[in-house]
């Protein structure tokens, strides 16, 4: 009887730990200060072409994941922290940035309910998308988006 209560309690153990460690956030992404002004940088292998206004843009450096309700996420590159909650609307680093969140769950990996937001270097002004703008995710690892719609219209491709 002792034996299997310490299993029990064991496996309990193991699954309080496995959830809590997938529940925890992850380390690799930090702030910076830089110029007085506060920045987040996302890492990891993920990175996003995007093709704006007949330019395109390479950004690398963030993470993809699929949540519990089946939403895909991806993040990649620096983005100016202050700006994101209004402070410090002086300055600006002209970082690049990346993000897409889906909504909706995938139909095949087919996304139709999608949010996109960037920001590039230089003069162009940050740019965001909201539906109709669509993302086909493959196995979870690639895929492409585009948003037409938008003001200038924003395509690309991505690889977690």
């Amino acid at each position: 009887m002792r034996v299997g209560t310490a299993l029990l309690i064991a496996g309990g153990l193991a699954v309080f730990a496995a959830t809590a460690q997938a529940a925890a956030p992850r380390p690799c992404g930090h702030y910076h200060t830089l110029g007085g002004v506060r920045y987040y940088t996302h890492c990891g292998s993920a990175s996003a072409t995007l093709h704006v206004g007949g330019k395109t843009y390479r950004i690398a450096g963030g993470d993809c994941e699929v949540d519990a309700n089946g939403h895909f996420h991806l993040y990649v590159g620096s983005f100016d922290a202050d700006k994101l909650v209004g402070n410090n609307l002086g300055k600006t680093l002209r970082l690049s940035s990346f993000s897409l969140e889906t909504i909706s769950r995938s139909s095949g990996g087919k996304y139709k309910l999608v949010e996109i937001f960037y920001t590039l270097p230089g003069d162009h002004p940050p740019g965001e998308a909201a539906s109709p703008a669509t993302a086909t995710v493959l196995g979870g690892k690639h895929g492409s988006f585009s948003a037409r719609y938008a003001e200038p219209p924003v395509s690309g491709t991505f690889r977690c």
